[in-house]
């Protein structure tokens, strides 16, 4: 079976980082709020998962949601966070490299190059658009339907 502590782990990692947006981008507060909501949810549904996957008496009962269960996670979800991160990660690295020409240039008294909240915004934006045109639905709304998904294979394997 996958390992689904991973996968949770990076869910609340993405969720923390994802939290830092609503200093910098407070028009958008609401769907920043919601997606972290629906990561720290997965989170807690993948944790779950894994705990009655440790009950004995429930462990056979993952065979009949296994396939399901991998396409969801290793798949799909795994992709959309690998995607977040990516994401993330692009912004981090240009909010160091702005930091340094901003460093530069208020020495040297020229224009400021960009703000990190301003990176925070082009970011958000980016993340928000790529995942509508993608699957034609929000970042927030992926996230509930693999919730959904989830909880409705740990109902099957509670019985």
């Amino acid at each position: 079976m996958l390992n689904l502590l991973d996968v949770a782990q990076t869910c609340e990692d993405i969720a923390r980082g994802i939290f830092n947006f609503l200093a910098h981008v407070p028009t958008a507060s609401v769907d920043i709020t919601a997606v972290v909501a629906e990561l720290y949810a997965l989170g807690a549904m993948l944790r779950g998962l894994d705990g009655i996957y440790k009950i004995p008496a429930h462990r056979h009962n993952f065979t009949r949601i296994t396939s399901d269960l991998e396409l969801i996670v290793r798949a799909s979800l795994r992709q959309s966070l690998r995607d977040i991160f990516e994401m993330l990660n692009r912004m981090n690295q240009a909010i160091h490299i702005t930091s340094i020409h901003n460093a530069a240039a208020t020495a040297a008294g020229t224009p400021i190059a960009d703000t990190t909240s301003a990176l925070h915004k082009r970011t958000w934006d980016g993340m928000w658009l790529f995942f509508y045109q993608q699957a034609g639905y929000t970042l927030h709304l992926r996230l509930r339907y693999y919730k959904q998904m989830l909880e409705e294979m740990s109902a099957i394997v509670q019985g």
